[in-house]
């Protein structure tokens, strides 16, 4: 699901499958576009074990986050 103009979205929600070849695990990624070049950046991840990754596509924990300087 995207929300915007198609050729730029603002946003985004997408899922898919978390392990190749098995359709029994999955993920949900959360994204916004961060600046004016075309694009999302995944903000937000849903883990199919529960984790939750705030700034990570791949969280080792129930809840991690990453925090970056601003640009």
């Amino acid at each position: 699901m995207f929300f915007g103009l198609y050729s730029r979205p603002f946003a985004t929600i997408t899922g898919g499958q978390q392990v190749s070849g098995t359709y029994a695990f999955g993920h949900l990624y959360f994204g916004i576009r961060t600046n004016h070049a075309p694009g999302v950046t995944t903000k937000l991840s849903i883990l199919n074990n529960g984790n939750v990754g705030m700034g990570s596509v791949n969280p080792n924990q129930k809840h991690e986050a990453l925090f970056m300087q601003p640009e």
